[in-house]
């Protein structure tokens, strides 16, 4: 009938399968945090280590990004612009991060969301992408448009959420729980005041559009999404960081273990459920349950593997081989 749900539809999936959509939704949620906690991880990493070891890294870090690209091309193209990517470009920045006055890195934070806008109008990035769209190297700029402002994660606006964790490293390092909480508190209420200002001001244009959208997903990330997910991840990392303060979270936890080998769990699962699984006729159709169950219990298996694996201080995996080169 007319007005019905396509079954392709996000909304009608989020009908018919509520929690499956919500632990999707939830698991959106990793990807910023992954890029703010490492930029906490760099400033943490430049306090023991030189400058020149963590530009290896992050060169290194770049290479299995590319190789991620070539082993996985039902997903990704040469040119894909992934987290990988980003978390390895801003690991060169990490240097110069570290010279600019404190001061400044809430500025650099604001320009970089600011750029963002001005180049998602300029290189008129649609309000809805898709993994065809942001593998698209056909269009002017070709890769590095795509690493710019429109692959999955593009450095604008994604590196200012990578320069956010640079900045607040030191307030987890040296105990203080109360600037943490301020800047989610802030990062909630600007998201609230642009959703508000999106319902005062329904029809707009250019900059101003992509200011007050309010999207369904962070691709591509707009502020109203962006304020959304730092606000959440800034208050996220707070409390945790006052339960490990409380109670000391054992280097043999295996979420710990399993932190340590997270690189490698990242691109094994890729290679793993999206390119060899694309081989077999159960691609995309295997039903909602059995899926989340398989999905569950490959995470108990990374969780064993990574208990067992920290005994050999992970000979062997990805972050070995970071070590190797740094």
């Amino acid at each position: 009938y007319p007005g019905a749900l396509s079954k392709d539809s996000g909304r009608w999936f989020a009908l018919q399968y509520p929690f499956y959509m919500f632990m999707n939704m939830l698991g959106g949620y990793s990807a910023p945090a992954f890029v703010s906690i490492s930029g906490m991880g760099a400033w943490f990493y430049l306090r023991r280590s030189s400058s020149l070891s963590i530009v290896r890294r992050g060169l290194a870090l770049l290479a299995a990004a590319y190789l991620l690209n070539f082993i996985a091309p039902v997903w990704f193209k040469p040119g894909s612009w992934y987290v990988l990517h980003l978390i390895g470009a801003m690991m060169l920045c990490a240097p110069l991060l570290r010279r600019t006055p404190r001061i400044a890195l809430p500025l650099i934070i604001f320009a970089l969301l600011v750029a963002a806008l001005i180049a998602q109008v300029y290189f008129n990035v649609p309000l809805h992408s898709g993994n065809t769209k942001m593998n698209d190297m056909s269009q002017p700029g070709g890769a590095l448009r795509v690493a710019l402002v429109s692959g999955h994660f593009p450095l604008l606006p994604w590196s200012a959420l990578f320069v956010l964790g640079f900045y607040l490293a030191p307030f987890v390092d040296s105990k203080k729980q109360k600037p943490l909480y301020i800047c989610s508190a802030l990062c909630i209420a600007l998201m609230g005041l642009l959703g508000l200002l999106s319902l005062l001001f329904p029809r707009r244009s250019g900059i101003v559009e992509k200011l007050l959208y309010i999207p369904g997903s962070f691709y591509p990330l707009m502020p109203v999404m962006f304020f959304l997910l730092t606000g959440g991840v800034v208050l996220t990392v707070a409390l945790v960081r006052r339960r490990e303060l409380r109670r000391p979270i054992a280097a043999a936890n295996p979420i710990v273990c399993f932190g340590r080998m997270s690189l490698t769990a990242f691109i094994v699962h890729v290679f793993v459920f999206k390119q060899l699984l694309s081989f077999t006729p159960y691609y995309r159709k295997i039903p909602f349950a059995p899926a989340f169950l398989l999905a569950y219990a490959v995470i108990a298996l990374f969780l064993l593997a990574a208990v067992y694996w920290s005994k050999f201080k992970f000979r062997y995996s990805f972050e070995w081989l970071l070590r190797k080169v740094s």
